[in-house]
């Protein structure tokens, strides 16, 4: 009889072990990863028209979008006090440049020189952010980049104002910078220039190092500077914003 009732205790001591066992896999946080890809019917009204002047990114200063899955948010930077994309922002746009690019000017502002397989993609100019409208923090794990076409066409072959990239020493650089509230959580620097060689056309970038982030600022850095600041226009291409 004691036997048996060891054998039965000794069962149940293993039962609950293994209900335990399986309740803690259970219990593991399910990460959610959505990836905004701008390529809904939605993001249609956020194209403007013409690319330089629009009424949208030049009106009356209120242009934003958010992502309704995952409330990923956008608005005009506004760091002129007019309230123009010049000022900064990001935008929404689905412009090819597909003429010689030395014909990329800043009318082409929101251009690219390459598809990358999707129809809409956003460009940032200047001090530009998203954030999470929730106020929501998440890990940013990636995103696809690109030069657009305008400043392709800077980096390569220089204007009046700016000099080309192409010296041994030259570079051209997006700062990724992560934050909560006002509290920085790292930077990544994307490079499309470095010592004169540019890297064209589209790729994935992870910013999984900035960690947890309500907001992602971006601002930039080059070889070519003046008085003012950098002489390059400030502009870049990004899609498949990959958030976790």
């Amino acid at each position: 009889m004691k036997q048996w009732r060891f054998a039965q205790k000794a069962m149940l001591f293993v039962g609950m072990l293994a209900f335990t066992a399986c309740s803690s896999d259970d219990d593991e946080p399910v990460v959610k990863k959505s990836t905004v890809t701008f390529e809904e019917p939605l993001w249609l009204q956020y194209i403007d028209s013409p690319q330089y002047y629009g009424p949208l990114l030049y009106g009356d200063g209120t242009y934003s979008w958010t992502d309704p899955a995952t409330t990923l948010t956008s608005e005009l930077s506004n760091d002129y006090a007019d309230g123009f994309y010049w000022g900064g922002g990001i935008a929404i746009s689905n412009y090819i440049h597909s003429s010689a690019l030395t014909s990329a000017t800043y009318e082409q502002q929101l251009a690219v020189a390459a598809s990358n397989g999707s129809k809409n993609f956003a460009v940032a100019c200047s001090r530009a952010y998203f954030y999470f409208k929730d106020n929501s923090t998440h890990v940013i794990e990636s995103i696809r980049v690109s030069p657009t076409a305008y400043v392709l066409n800077i980096i390569k072959n220089g204007n009046d104002f700016s000099q080309p990239l192409t010296g041994a020493s030259d570079y051209y650089s997006v700062i990724a910078t992560g934050y909560v509230g006002d509290v920085v959580t790292g930077k990544v620097e994307i490079r499309f220039v470095d010592n004169g060689v540019v890297a064209e056309g589209w790729r994935n970038v992870s910013l999984a190092s900035l960690g947890q982030v309500n907001r992602v600022e971006f601002t930039y850095d080059g070889s070519d500077k003046g008085a003012y600041g950098l002489n390059t226009p400030q502009y870049f291409a990004f899609d498949d914003v990959v958030v976790n």
